[in-house]
């Protein structure tokens, strides 16, 4: 795993035309409410992607990678999915429940909605 995440931090350094000489931070992803999805193949490491909250209400995706030679197989969607499931999970975690977005002014077909009463 450690060398899939060296790759994928030089890859965000060719990006941002940075460079990094620490991986990058995995004690944030340790939190109860995170998410770290690993994806092998062969035994070896070939895609990742986190989930990370802000707050009680909010969370982000972080760290989505796929070896370039994995690229266009579907892995970015495989790791997307998991962690979607894993942001429901904290939703439903803290009280929420899902309900139609229908019952919503503004959705989108692809939204999931949830409440919760306070």
């Amino acid at each position: 795993m450690i060398d899939l995440m060296w790759e994928m931090r030089r890859d965000l350094d060719w990006l941002y035309g940075e460079t990094t000489i620490d991986p990058p931070p995995s004690d944030q992803f340790r939190s109860p409410l995170a998410g770290f999805l690993l994806v092998s193949l062969n035994g070896k490491a070939v895609g990742c992607g986190a989930i990370k909250p802000w707050d009680e209400t909010t969370a982000e995706f972080k760290r989505l990678f796929v070896t370039p030679r994995m690229g266009r197989k579907g892995i970015a969607r495989l790791i997307m999915n998991g962690l979607e499931r894993k942001a429901i999970e904290l939703y439903s975690s803290l009280g929420y429940r899902r309900f139609p977005c229908e019952e919503r002014k503004k959705w989108s077909p692809w939204s999931i909605c949830f409440e919760k009463w306070l």
